[in-house]
């Protein structure tokens, strides 16, 4: 079995998929949140590379846990697709919108430079050879973009060089495969990396929320509303707040009436609101969350 506890590469032999090599590679999340990215390349042989690529599933349900029933039930992931092949850029919108998700289609990659700047996505394939942008270009635009900074990449492309690799994970692409792709690859590619992208989705989703907060910033106790939450951070109305104000958080969930109580740091004031950003949360806390703002997405 895999060495999964490890930061360095594993290589593994899918055989029953014709003897596909994959690399996983581990990715930290904040303080506790890991992803495993999986980069799926040409058939190779060696004495040791002999593993079976479900491992990857268990290290990847290691870190997540099983996929979870309510996962069906959410909104289809949204999805952007960059690739100036026709022939491929409908394969992969077919083949992920059969798979439930929202799929946009882009050929230019200087079109889809602008459009990540505008909407936020699940998560994001491009290839790496298309004119006006190289797909490097497009993924740094990506990465320091307000909307999706966070959101996993995937690098598509024809070329096999280890330095490839290494640059396409430099710059922050999550996951590689290796062209030419086909329905199977992609199927086993999108559903290895679902659980991932809908982690990543609920990390930054912001859901409304309304109850009493007490903020207790040092020995002063301020009373206030919240507006809205996520698993980073929450909007609340309560006086007195100041940008960069360490703050003890204490609030019910609706509903459940699980009582949480994170620490965090003011972030930004704006009138009568104050968004702050959790520093701090025990993992019953962060469970609560998820689950809370997993129940307001089906609603």
């Amino acid at each position: 079995m895999l060495p999964f506890t490890s930061r360095s590469w594993q290589s593994v032999v899918d055989r029953r998929l014709g003897g596909q090599t994959a690399l996983l590679k581990r990715q930290l999340f904040g303080s506790r949140s890991s992803l495993w990215s999986a980069i799926i390349l040409q058939p190779q042989t060696g004495p040791d590379e002999e593993f079976d690529l479900r491992y990857i599933m268990v290290g990847y349900r290691r870190v997540f846990g099983e996929v979870l029933e309510e996962d069906r039930r959410v909104k289809p992931l949204k999805l952007l697709v960059v690739e100036d092949d026709p022939a491929s850029l409908e394969l992969m919108a077919e083949v992920f919108t059969s798979l439930k998700a929202e799929v946009r289609s882009v050929s230019d990659s200087q079109n889809a430079a602008d459009l990540v700047n505008r909407e936020r996505f699940d998560g994001i394939f491009l290839d790496l050879e298309m004119p006006n942008l190289h797909g490097f270009d497009l993924a740094r635009r990506i990465r320091e973009s307000s909307w999706n900074k966070s959101t996993p990449i995937t690098i598509v492309t024809g070329r096999d060089e280890r330095d490839t690799m290494k640059q396409a994970f430099s710059i922050g692409a999550t996951f590689f495969l290796q062209k030419p792709v086909d329905r199977q690859r992609l199927s086993m590619l999108f559903r290895t990396v679902r659980g991932g992208m809908l982690e990543n989705r609920r990390r930054y989703a912001r859901v409304p929320m309304q109850t009493n907060v007490i903020c207790t910033v040092g020995s002063q106790t301020l009373r206030g509303v919240t507006w809205n939450l996520s698993q980073g951070g929450m909007q609340v109305e309560a006086g007195g707040l100041q940008p960069k104000d360490t703050v003890r958080l204490s609030f019910r969930l609706p509903a459940s009436g699980v009582s949480l109580e994170p620490m965090g740091t003011v972030v930004w004031t704006k009138e009568n609101r104050q968004g702050i950003q959790f520093t701090n949360i025990s993992s019953q806390n962060e469970e609560a969350i998820r689950k809370f703002i997993a129940e307001m997405e089906k609603e």
